[in-house]
């Protein structure tokens, strides 16, 4: 089982939960921030964009149309990217590398078309609106991510199933995140393939 962490968190687990429970209505618009401390390492920013490139092709349930990104010049450890789905979905992502050890900071927001959520790791709570007050959810998430995937992985075997998260995810998420590397170097939008 491809290891996509992520996924797992309390928080990630929540807001997915909710767009399949048909809750926020089609994926309109996903924004992530993430804020980390630099990385070690040529592929260290590759490395960091890769499970945020996964969440958006597994919130959105295929491979976007379009990728377009944009790295700094001036601080080459901030990248931005935007992934076009079909019916006028889109991911904005940003991920920066550059801050000190210990302020590392990751927000998710979805918006969907009839209701959206949010999550992030800095207060341990999620909030979910469609309309009214919104509800908040808290969520501590420590290491939840590792013990959720862990888990994942024992009842697929104990099931004997396949896991929830396969080669085929890795792989869509790996040529997400060449597209993202390739626009940035040429400054182009970049078609990617359609997904499934």
């Amino acid at each position: 089982m491809p290891a996509h962490p992520w996924r797992f968190l309390p928080s990630v687990q929540s807001v997915k939960r909710s767009l399949d429970d048909n809750k926020l209505g089609q994926a309109g618009l996903l924004r992530i921030h993430r804020w980390l401390p630099p990385g070690e390492g040529v592929g260290a920013l590759a490395d960091r964009i890769l499970p945020d490139a996964d969440l958006a092709c597994w919130l959105f349930g295929s491979t976007p149309e379009t990728v377009w990104s944009l790295q700094s010049a001036a601080n080459p450890e901030y990248i931005q990217f935007h992934l076009g789905f079909a019916n006028d979905g889109m991911a904005m992502i940003d991920v920066a590398a550059s801050l000190p050890s210990g302020g590392d900071y990751f927000s998710l927001t979805m918006i969907g078309g009839t209701g959206a959520a949010y999550a992030d790791d800095h207060h341990n709570m999620n909030l979910l609106y469609s309309g009214g007050q919104p509800n908040a959810i808290r969520a501590s998430q420590g290491r939840a991510d590792l013990v959720g995937q862990l888990q994942e992985f024992v009842d697929a075997i104990s099931e004997q199933r396949a896991p929830s998260v396969t080669v085929a995810d890795t792989t869509r998420a790996v040529e997400v995140l060449d597209q993202v590397l390739e626009s940035a170097k040429s400054r182009q939008v970049i078609s990617g393939k359609e997904g499934n």
